[in-house]
């Protein structure tokens, strides 16, 4: 696993602390109450009380001593009650005590008893049916783990925490689980599912309005981009990279703007500083580190400000101003020392706990087995006697019975053994046979498949002959599977003209027609479709000679309608699709639910289709052709829908119409092949894990 290469600041959930006058007042009065009750659920209640209140404020030795005591007050009172109902109040009161005294091991590091502890309120939780209390339970044991760095275990923890929760229908609690699962993911370098497990946290927080959860979640999705950055060789996809961790860090800035939590915005700012930094933003970068130094001189144990004085020292280095670089450099290695000296300290308090313990058990056993060993000693010298005797008596007959009866189950394991492995002998054989049969059919499915696909693309135009026709263009193709239901269709006629049209300096009578086409379905199915309205578009063009984009799309429906009412059953299947003529700069055109876009000096224009498809309709009407004078540098596009309606992003949505818009506007000072280098990259990055849902067409032309 790659070590992360960023800190990422996780502030998950926002409590707010009680004043320790009033703690102090809730503790004595629970401690005055415990010496006046007796043996009672009350009680039983109170010493809860009292160990939660002392374990809040830090007190573990008098926390771990009362809730010890309500363990044993509850074990007598379970041993003495009679009543269900009662039973059951008293071992959910039980697991509560054992989940205090492992949340108190597990605050000083003793991590085998906290455990222990977890555990033993999980089985009592089992025990009773309290799904929520195990659902809790499976999340403390999971948070162990991961402090233990056993992450495999902490997964399980944590997915096993999710499913109760999603039965339960809790949706913070499931945005939470996702949040852990998406924590170790991202400790393990998998950022893919790091990040489906935070998109999935940050849509359920929104959903219940928790703002703590969803600035939370932005900072953690922002940290995951980052990474993914880091590693990324290419510099379109690293700055794209950057830009999506840039926005979430934004996002969870506004919000911790907006409840004043100064420790998150100054985390945001060094974030955002960062990614400046590493995209040579310099002055930008000193802008965010500037603003994050002015509001850290609260911080008086120094853990936030040291990071500020880091990204002083990277900014500075990078400009060459190394004497200030050093300055800065050596105030966060003073602060760095000085929380690790007192985070040593703390674990040397805690060794110290745990090795008093050890010694105290250690010398309480010894003392115990001492005494218990004396007592046997004497019971065994009244007893030994009598004992020789008959033992003496029953050795011999004893061991001759355990003889045979060791032998009998000896032979009778054997039988059974033997028939055992002739039975899985002919299971595995028949499984085996099954295996090859399923095998031989996958590959007589998919070799037919990958046969189809390479006669589908035989009838598909080969890009070096639309690169000699168009050669200002590009298609992106991207079939959902191996065969596809989108194809691009074209043909160039030689025309005869009294007077040629115009052609940007360049007088010819060439004929060009060119179509995006997205038939019913896709796969296999869709393909079929293909084939049959791919027949129709060229018997249109080459046996009835139609040039008029309207007039070919109308022979095609006629031709297609022909061919599908061959069937006895009703076949509706058949296509849309955009379909262009272009002579000079004379371009015609006609649509069946598919339009036109172009673009001219960066405006946006588009031409809409006639809404019904090539194939059977009530009321068919004829399709329109629309006749457009173009201009040097206009940029058209024609495109069946599968890109915009593709699902992707940070939320799960579709990509739609709007947003290729914008994307292609962005694009207009590319030339062609970097423009279809862009929208494949974009999709692709879009689309991230998600299933494409369709196939994938798109024609761009620049005149």
């Amino acid at each position: 696993m790659k070590s992360m290469k960023k800190l990422f600041y996780i502030t998950f959930f926002v409590l707010l602390s009680l004043h320790g006058f009033a703690q102090n007042s809730k503790i004595d009065s629970l401690q005055n109450a415990v010496e006046k009750e007796s043996l009672d659920t009350n009680t039983l209640i109170t010493l809860n009380e009292l160990s939660i209140e002392l374990y809040s404020v830090g007190k573990y030795e008098e926390a771990l001593h009362f809730a010890e005591k309500a363990k044993q007050t509850a074990n007598k009172l379970v041993s003495k009650s009679k009543n269900r109902i009662v039973i059951l109040v008293l071992k959910k009161a039980l697991a509560r005590t054992h989940n205090t005294i492992g949340n108190i091991y597990s605050d000083q590091g003793i991590y085998p008893d906290a455990l222990q502890n977890y555990f033993t309120s999980l089985k009592i939780k089992e025990e009773i049916g309290d799904k929520k209390g195990i659902a809790s339970a499976y999340n403390n044991i999971g948070i162990v783990y991961k402090t233990q760095g056993n992450y495999t275990d902490a997964l399980n923890s944590y997915k096993a925490s999710l499913k109760i929760k999603e039965r339960l229908g809790d949706k913070q609690g499931i945005a939470s689980s996702y949040n852990n699962i998406g924590n170790i993911y991202h400790i393990q370098g998998d950022f893919a599912k790091a990040l489906e497990n935070y998109s999935n946290s940050l849509q359920l927080f929104k959903e219940i309005d928790f703002k703590p959860g969803i600035t939370s979640l932005y900072n953690n999705i922002g940290g995951v981009y980052f990474n993914q950055a880091e590693e990324e060789p290419n510099k379109t996809k690293k700055n794209l990279l950057f830009s999506n961790a840039r926005d979430n860090y934004n996002a969870s800035l506004a919000l911790f703007e907006a409840i004043s939590d100064k420790r998150g915005v100054v985390a945001s700012l060094i974030n955002i500083g960062t990614i400046e930094l590493k995209q040579k933003n310099i002055a930008k970068a000193k802008e965010y580190s500037n603003r994050a130094f002015s509001l850290s001189k609260y911080d008086e144990r120094g853990e936030i400000l040291k990071d500020v004085y880091n990204l002083l020292a990277q900014i500075e280095t990078s400009v060459g101003n190394y004497k200030l670089a050093f300055d800065y450099y050596k105030v966060f290695i003073q602060l760095r020392d000085s929380i690790f000296n007192e985070e040593n300290t703390k674990k040397t308090v805690q060794m110290q706990m745990q090795f008093g313990f050890d010694k105290k058990m250690a010398a309480d056993s010894i003392a115990n087995a001492k005494a218990q060993e004396l007592k046997e000693v004497e019971i065994a010298k009244q007893r030994a006697e009598i004992k020789i005797k008959k033992n003496q008596q029953y050795a011999l007959f004893g061991g001759l019975f355990l003889v045979l009866v060791f032998a009998g189950f000896m032979y009778n394991r054997f039988t059974v053994t033997r028939k055992q492995k002739q039975i899985i002998e002919l299971q595995k054989h028949e499984v085996e046979q099954q295996k090859e049969i399923v095998e031989e059919k996958n590959k007589e499915i998919t070799d037919s498949i990958q046969y189809a696909k390479r006669i589908q693309n035989a009838i598909l135009p080969p890009i070096k002959l639309v690169k000699e026709h168009l050669p200002q263009s590009f298609i992106v193709y991207k079939p959902k599977d191996i065969v596809a239901g989108d194809f691009y269709w074209m043909e160039s006629l030689s025309a005869v003209h009294s007077s040629p049209p115009k052609a940007f300096g360049t007088v010819h009578s060439e004929l060009i027609l060119f179509a995006a086409c997205d038939c019913t379905g896709h796969g296999v199915p869709g393909a079929m479709v293909s084939v049959v309205c791919n027949n129709g578009l060229n018997r249109s063009v080459r046996e009835h000679g139609i040039t008029d984009p309207g007039k070919i799309l109308d022979k095609t429906r006629e031709i297609v309608i022909q061919e599908f009412e061959k069937s006895d059953d009703v076949v509706k299947d058949g296509m849309d699709i955009s379909i262009c003529t272009l002579q000079g700069n004379i371009l015609k055109w006609a649509g069946a639910n598919n339009p036109l876009w172009f673009i001219r000096n960066n405006e946006f224009i588009e031409y809409k289709p006639n809404k019904q498809h090539i194939g059977k309709i009530e009321n068919p009407k004829p399709f329109i052709t629309h006749t457009i004078e173009l201009m040097k540098n206009d940029t058209l596009y024609i495109f069946t829908d599968g890109y915009q309606d593709q699902f992707g992003g940070q939320n799960g949505k579709k990509f739609k119409s709007s947003k290729l818009k914008e994307l292609l506007i962005s694009i207009q000072d590319k030339n062609m092949d970097e423009q279809q280098e862009i929208i494949s990259q974009t999709f692709e990055l879009w689309k991230g894990n998600s299933q494409q849902i369709d196939d994938v067409c798109i024609i761009g032309v620049r005149i």
